[in-house]
């Protein structure tokens, strides 16, 4: 099983929208709401916010590194989930506590908007600043 996981590890396939600039806010998310995500990331250029979209293809096995290689320069990370925050300990696992890791989600089949998206980074942005 670990040459599995380490073939499968270093295949895993990872989509990194825009760079993600010094101080800006790093958003993790995943299939739908990765889509839903980076219509709200086109928004927040008009609102002069710096954040980038990481968007693994993958989750097992986690990409940990470019979380780990973004954590060196990001402000903080919100994870957005349609689920109960099962990413999000994935992570901050990756983080390490390097920088702080905020959490949006919905459930119940209730799915996210990108405004709602937007304004979840908006009230990020305001909480922790440039």
């Amino acid at each position: 099983n670990e040459g599995k996981y380490g073939y499968i590890a270093g295949h895993t396939m990872l989509d990194i929208c825009g760079r993600i600039l010094p101080k800006a806010k790093a958003v993790v998310a995943y299939g739908t709401t990765a889509r839903i995500a980076r219509s709200a990331m086109r928004k927040l250029r008009d609102k002069g916010i710096k954040a980038g979209l990481i968007r693994p293809i993958t989750l097992w096995p986690f990409p940990n590194a470019p979380i780990q290689a973004a954590a060196t320069h990001a402000k903080c990370f919100l994870t957005v989930e349609m689920s109960m925050g099962q990413m999000v300990d994935d992570v901050r696992l990756a983080v390490n506590g390097a920088k702080p890791v905020h959490f949006f989600g919905r459930t119940g089949g209730v799915i996210p908007t990108p405004d709602e998206v937007l304004a979840a980074i908006v009230a990020l942005n305001e909480k922790v600043g440039e």
